[in-house]
């Protein structure tokens, strides 16, 4: 597409804020859910924010625009998971992200729970991310296919405690695989000493940290260095009543 046109369309869709979001809420059962924890963001804090799709395994393809308003939040960047750096078009300072996703054959099940995708964030405003967050379909139009070639809706919803009932969350690290480092992702309902252990298949414990944290959103940061090794491991977050465990590949540097 020639760079005046592609202007013409970023220019357009500038300024159209949620109201993209409309287009969401014809939803059916079928369509794609992509989900991102909800989180209060305050003024001048950084968030990485992580998207996934519960029901992926449906979809052989999808494409959509991802828009956030650019007077409230600076797009910083955006980390891959299971979608990479060359399914994205980014624009940050029209705080538009454009994204097109298709496989020949499904996800294995062991896929399905890993993130899609991590946005970056500066937050200039205290506010809910969900007021600040959408998809809308310019220029990239919103839509998904499932495995049955059907064109399906794609839905953006957000996981607030009340939704989780207030329970608490962990997510797939991201980037994963991984070489030098990723982030752990995870939610707490309250504030809580969390702990994180990474074992190898055999069950030896490779890291172990811990820390204070308040409610929300929380992230670790584990390093290569951290564990020394490379391979298939598993990581735990543990809490006085919490306990959960994910897979996750360190990639030899």
């Amino acid at each position: 597409m020639k760079k005046s046109i592609l202007l013409l369309l970023l220019l357009s869709s500038f300024g159209l804020g949620l109201q993209a979001q409309k287009l969401a809420d014809k939803r059916t059962a079928r369509d794609l859910e992509l989900s991102a924890p909800e989180q209060e963001l305050k003024a001048g804090q950084s968030y990485e924010i992580p998207v996934t799709a519960a029901n992926l395994g449906m979809v052989q393809g999808f494409q959509f625009s991802i828009f956030i308003d650019p007077t409230v939040a600076e797009l910083t960047g955006i980390e891959g998971g299971i979608l990479k750096e060359d399914n994205f078009g980014f624009f940050p300072k029209n705080g538009l992200i454009t994204s097109s996703w298709n496989v020949a054959s499904p996800l294995p099940k062991e896929k399905l729970n890993e993130v899609l995708f991590t946005l970056k964030i500066n937050s200039r405003k205290d506010i809910p991310l969900s007021k600040i967050l959408g998809l809308q379909s310019r220029p990239t139009a919103m839509e998904a296919y499932t495995t049955n070639d059907e064109q399906v809706g794609i839905s953006l919803n957000f996981k607030s405690a009340a939704k989780q009932g207030d329970k608490a969350l962990l997510f797939q690290n991201s980037p994963n695989p991984f070489s030098e480092e990723t982030v752990i992702t995870f939610y707490l309902p309250a504030a809580a000493k969390a702990t994180l252990v990474v074992r190898n298949v055999e069950g030896k414990v490779l890291f172990r940290t811990q820390g204070d944290f308040g409610k929300g959103q929380q992230q670790f940061v584990l390093k290569q260095s951290d564990i020394k090794t490379s391979g298939v491991m598993n990581y735990t977050l543990e809490t006085t009543n919490f306990t959960e465990t994910k897979k996750m590949v360190v990639v030899a540097k």
